[in-house]
């Protein structure tokens, strides 16, 4: 680009020539063969990266047996509330595993103690609703009582109920000693594994 000086001392731009322009604008030419344009983005919205669990430790039975009885005795202190004490206790049943708590961390405060874990099978923390999933069954045992509310009845349902509690209880902890990965039936029907910290 020419420049002139103008009256003031200054210089200021001229006319720009055609030529001038594209010589100007054209950029130098590399060296090689020009490179391709870059790929257009993927439209198709990709999913998750999957987590390679990977093979667990079963976790040990006498810890998860351990941690189970310290809930069970939460629970059992919570049913002594009055007038709620039952339903209190049910409910730690079934939350305790999702729990989202600073002291709990997802799990109940016996697996704490115990430094047990329950996570789904993809290695991802649980929530609420894989905690019932996984745990509706023992929330059955804290209940039973209340059938006393029904004068006659209740004496009369009570047995039957306790020894259905019972029964559920052990058609849990059989799969929980004898599975391979140390599942029972609730971590089965949750996509849960229960592992050591």
């Amino acid at each position: 680009m020419a420049l002139d000086n103008d009256e003031n001392g200054t210089e200021s731009p001229e006319e720009i020539t055609s030529e001038e322009a594209t010589t100007a604008e054209s950029p130098v030419p590399a060296e090689g063969p020009p490179s391709p344009p870059p790929p257009a983005p993927d439209p198709t919205p990709t999913a998750a990266p999957e987590v390679d669990a990977g093979p667990r430790e079963k976790a040990d039975v006498g810890k998860r047996v351990l941690a189970a009885l310290i809930d069970c005795g939460i629970a059992i202190v919570m049913a002594f509330v009055p007038g709620v004490g039952q339903l209190l206790g049910s409910a730690y049943m079934i939350l305790r595993d999702g729990l989202d708590l600073d002291f709990m961390n997802h799990r109940s405060i016996g697996k704490q103690v115990m430094k047990l874990h329950v996570e789904t099978v993809d290695g991802a923390p649980l929530e609420l609703m894989t905690s019932v999933k996984r745990n509706w069954i023992f929330a059955i045992g804290p209940l039973v009582p209340l059938v006393f509310i029904i004068p006659l009845l209740g004496l009369l349902l009570f047995p039957f109920l306790a020894f259905a509690s019972l029964a559920l209880g052990i058609t849990e902890l059989v799969p929980a000693l004898t599975d391979a990965e140390g599942r029972r039936l609730g971590d089965k029907w949750a996509n849960t594994i229960v592992v050591e910290d």
